[in-house]
């Protein structure tokens, strides 16, 4: 039913690449002889976030936006944490309002953003906002914005995160027409990109709907059996992890590795649940010294302390690892628990639901433990595994549809700003 709904987006796309195509002018040429390169700073400036600290994140409260927030078609709150309540006043020249531009300047680098909800946020570190010099021009500048995301990847620097600076973005040139003309080509831009903007808003609700549809399917599945509950800690080894031993660490990938709550990060629980590459390595030799118990393959990990419990993220250890005191590892007993079963029935838990508010959120082995678990024979559990892979499969298909029509859309999009910021769409008016 999902994918019958939103199926015709995809072929959307390919109409709205011929339809558009002949509003737009291919022959080369320079710019306009009335259009000028100037650096961005001449008409933004940008103001940089607070490093909010992960313990003061909470569950509810004011909305924190982040580098992860921030999304071309709106603000996404999948993965959102919130700040106490006075933090709004007490942090007030970091107040996002609705209709402010968002810039990513971390990780997420050039990615634009405006912020579209009703309520007042509060703006991370390297999440910048955008401050108009020329409000009359805020649109055009908006659009080139968005269309020089890549470039400004370009210009970024660093290993295992990328990071850009305000300089450099204010540094960057943009061609800018007269005034009137830069208003009319913002508007022609809103009226050729309305279509796509709205493919874009189906393909953002399909893919929730996906979400919410595989989050719903666990919880049916594994709740159909008419087998009773136990707790967790009853059919299952619970496990927290240990303060790793940081001076030590080699970058052998032959050695056991120490996984910390950040390598939750590289898992996409649509591919590729394994944890496999950490950050650290130490020798089989020196975990027996150092007295450090590994994990064994298999272990489903997650976070157990800090704002990173919000995010709900849960791995599969590929390999015997050892895992950070921030962190905790559970793996079901084979002669009554199938680990498969477990890892799915984890991905349906909200474990920030369990956590104690202290100065830094936690979860406790001993409410892991105590959480009810349906547990039908392991013939059943074995069933239930395969039937929830096959709808898995059918989903990850969907997905795949999504996706690539919103690159579609994308490419599309970036076509149209390209031939606007050359002065070549139809009808621009000159001066």
């Amino acid at each position: 039913m999902l994918y019958k709904e939103h199926a015709p987006v995809y072929n959307s796309a390919n109409r709205m690449t011929e339809a558009l195509s002949s509003t737009l002018q291919t022959e080369p040429g320079n710019l306009p002889r009335d259009w000028h390169m100037r650096p961005l700073g001449d008409l933004i400036d940008i103001r940089n976030g607070y490093a909010f600290k992960s313990g003061d994140f909470t569950h509810r409260g004011i909305l924190l936006i982040r580098q992860s927030n921030l999304s071309s078609s709106g603000i996404s709150t999948e993965k959102a944490v919130r700040l106490p309540p006075h933090f709004i006043d007490r942090y007030a020249g970091y107040r996002i309002e609705k209709g402010n531009v968002l810039i990513g300047m971390s990780g997420s680098i050039g990615k634009l953003c405006v912020y579209d909800l009703d309520e007042a946020a509060l703006q991370n570190q390297r999440t910048g906002l955008v401050i108009f010099r020329m409000p009359q021009i805020k649109e055009y500048v908006t659009h080139y914005l968005r269309y020089i995301e890549d470039d400004l990847l370009s210009l970024a620097r660093g290993e295992a995160v990328k990071n850009i600076s305000a300089r450099q973005i204010k540094s960057f040139p943009i061609p800018v027409p007269p005034r009137e003309q830069a208003q009319y080509i913002a508007h022609r831009l809103n009226l050729l990109t309305a279509e796509l903007m709205r493919a874009v808003a189906k393909l953002k609700s399909a893919k929730k709907s996906l979400i919410d549809y595989r989050i719903a399917l666990l919880r049916d599945l594994l709740n159909a059996s008419d087998a009773g509950a136990v707790p967790l800690g009853q059919v299952a080894r619970i496990t927290g992890g240990r303060r790793m031993p940081a001076d030590h660490f080699a970058d052998d990938s032959t050695d056991i590795p120490c996984f910390k709550v950040v390598d939750l990060a590289q898992i996409d629980e649509r591919k590729k649940p394994y944890l496999d590459k950490a950050q650290g390595y130490i020798s089989s030799d020196l975990c027996r010294k150092l007295g450090l118990r590994t994990l064994t393959q298999g272990t489903i990990v997650f976070a157990k302390n800090g704002g990173a419990i919000a995010l709900n993220r849960r791995a599969i250890l590929s390999k015997p690892s050892l895992i950070d005191n921030n962190m905790m590892g559970i793996i079901g007993s084979p002669d009554v628990l199938d680990n498969t079963y477990l890892y799915y029935f984890t991905l349906g838990l909200q474990l920030f639901n369990l956590s104690h508010s202290t100065t830094m959120p936690s979860v406790r082995k001993i409410d892991v433990a105590a959480i009810e678990i349906p547990l039908p024979p392991i013939s059943k559990q074995k069933q239930l595994v395969t039937e929830i892979d096959r709808r898995f499969t059918q989903i990850k298909v969907m997905q795949s549809s999504i996706d690539n029509a919103a690159r579609q859309a994308d490419l599309l999009t970036r076509s149209i700003l390209k031939r606007a910021f050359e002065g070549k769409l139809k009808g621009n008016r000159s001066g």
